[in-house]
Formats: structure tokens, C-alpha cells, sequence
């Protein structure tokens, strides 16, 4: 009797450990993503104030459409960030799948798109460690999509005070 618990708890402790792992992997690609993600937005709005908007001499309405149109590339390539590092996870590393629909890249790309915009469908439902993934992926685009609004507000308030001036 004594051996089977004593197996139970080292077979309960390995899972936990082995669980504990696929965990801490989960965390560190959510991580990489979250850096990754906000440094290619950082860039993107670094572009744009010192080489795309002071060479621009046309009227701020054209500016403001530059600025949308290059946070909205920004934006893309974050999901598309998003959506590999998932793929990775877990096609790769098997650290969860999806029910829902067939794991093909085009579905990745879907369900992070729903994900980074925090629409969340629902026809597709992440399950094990990934699931951490999700929720940083959402937290992340709620961040990003804010900060680029956070911009165009500001760079269309200063549009508008020089046109005043």
C-alpha cells in the first residue's frame, strides 16, 4: 500500500514538474512576443515622426491617413506575431491546441486576429498552456491599439493648432 502511494506522489510529482515546465515555456514565449510586439510598435511610430511625417508636405487630413495606414501595417504584423508564436507553441512545442477548426495556418492567423482585437468569437477555443497566450495576446492589443490612438490623437491636435497658428 505504502510503494502505490509513494509511486502516486513521484508519478503526481513528475506531472506537476513536467506541468510546471510547459508552464514556464508558455510564459517565456509570451514574453518574447510581448517584447517583440512592442518594439516593432515603438519602431513603427519612431518611423513615422522622424522620417515619414516631416517629409510629408501635404495637408494634415493625408497625414493622418499615412499615420492609420502605417499603424494598421503595425498592427498586422503584431497578430501575424502573435498567430506564429501560438503555431509554435502549439504545433512545435505541443504546449495546447484548438478545437474548433482544423490548426492550419489560416486558422492561427483567425483566431489571433480575434484575440489581439479582443473580439473572441468563440469558434475556436484554445485548451492547455496556450490558453496564456491568448489572454497575453489580448492584453497586448488592448495596450497597442490604445497607444496608437493615444498618437493619432495627439499628432491630430497638433495638426489642427498649426493650421490655427
Amino acid at each position: 500500500m505504502s510503494e502505490k502511494r509513494f509511486k502516486r506522489g513521484v508519478i503526481r510529482t513528475g506531472c506537476a514538474a513536467v506541468a510546471g515546465m510547459m508552464f514556464l515555456s508558455t510564459a517565456a514565449i509570451g514574453l518574447a512576443l510581448v517584447v517583440i510586439a512592442v518594439l516593432l510598435h515603438h519602431e513603427a511610430l519612431r518611423v513615422l515622426v522622424t522620417s515619414i511625417l516631416p517629409r510629408m508636405h501635404r495637408s494634415p487630413r493625408w497625414q493622418g491617413c499615412i499615420i492609420v495606414l502605417t499603424m494598421m501595417l503595425a498592427h498586422i504584423l503584431e497578430v501575424l506575431l502573435f498567430a506564429a508564436g501560438m503555431f509554435l507553441a502549439a504545433e512545435v512545442l505541443e504546449l495546447g491546441y484548438v478545437v474548433g477548426e482544423d490548426a492550419s495556418v489560416t486558422t492561427w492567423c483567425y483566431f489571433s486576429f480575434t484575440s489581439y482585437t479582443s473580439l473572441g468569437i468563440g469558434d475556436i477555443v484554445p485548451h492547455g498552456h496556450i490558453r496564456l497566450l491568448v489572454g497575453i495576446e489580448a492584453l497586448v492589443g488592448l495596450v497597442l491599439i490604445g497607444w496608437t490612438a493615444s498618437f493619432l490623437l495627439i499628432e491630430m491636435r497638433e495638426r489642427r493648432a498649426s493650421i490655427g497658428n
